[in-house]
């Protein structure tokens, strides 16, 4: 089974960074460059695009920690009802 397994290994469909900008490097006299590459975004915006993605999440989850916090540890509920 492990075998079979191995033949059939495929790559990952999204490859890292810098596999893209091998890649992009690699291929740089290419016919028609602009057809060729019109679906791969520029690699130096995608980089920003991922930092500002994770400033923003990083303040959110902060913000919902803290509101999820005083909701279950400073409000005073009767938890009878829980045994």
């Amino acid at each position: 089974m492990s075998n079979l397994l191995r033949d059939f290994e495929v790559e990952a469909k999204n490859p890292s960074l810098e596999a893209r900008q091998r890649w992009r490097s690699s291929v740089s006299i290419v016919k028609n460059r602009t057809r060729r590459f019109r679906n791969i975004r520029d690699l130096d915006k995608l980089a920003d695009y991922e930092n500002k993605k994770h400033q923003i999440q990083v303040p959110i989850s902060l913000v919902s920690l803290s509101l999820l916090f005083s909701f279950f540890f400073c409000c005073e509920y009767d938890f009878d009802f829980l045994g």
